[in-house]
């Protein structure tokens, strides 16, 4: 981001971000849907997620989603909110946000007595957002929070973390 100098900053308060929350909030819920129903019938289309996300990202979404199938891993993840903590209008219609996010979000490994790989009810995600014909966002890419890689656990809430503070991405 620093090459390209770009720079995150505050979101104008008249700015309305409710489609881009919408898009974000039915991704996440249907991606860790369409993952439980790949469980009960491998042949299960998830192209429903094609409305919510850019094709390449699509293409992406669906190869985890069978790798997560594969190995015997499933996603819960609930939003109840979401908030735009700084924004770049890279153009009219590309957007990069860094989005703070409250819910649920817990991973469950089913090859491993059900053990959770990490649980949390607050996460951050710099998410890229483009407009399609001008009008629906779709989700061009999602990066999760620096917290997130740190040792496979995160640091944004968990258990016993809440004392970490997650670094800035430059």
């Amino acid at each position: 981001m620093r090459r390209l100098n770009i720079k995150l900053i505050k979101p104008d308060p008249k700015e309305d971000f409710t489609a881009y929350k919408e898009a974000y909030i039915q991704a996440q819920f249907l991606y860790s849907q369409l993952l439980r129903e790949k469980y009960v019938n491998s042949n299960y289309q998830v192209k429903s997620l094609k409305q919510y996300l850019d094709r390449n990202y699509y293409k992406a979404m669906v190869k985890e989603i069978e790798l997560k199938r594969n190995s015997g891993t499933v996603d819960e993840t609930v939003v109840d909110s979401v908030i735009f903590e700084e924004v770049a209008h890279l153009d009219k219609s590309l957007l990069l946000a860094k989005l703070t996010v409250l819910g649920k979000d817990k991973e469950i490994q089913f090859n491993q007595d059900f053990d959770t790989s990490f649980s949390r009810n607050k996460w951050t995600d710099y998410v890229i957002f483009g407009l399609e014909d001008n009008r629906n966002p779709k989700i061009i890419n999602l990066v999760y929070g620096e917290h997130f890689h740190l040792n496979g656990k995160d640091f944004d809430d968990y258990q016993s973390g809440n004392e970490y503070t997650e670094k800035k991405i430059d």
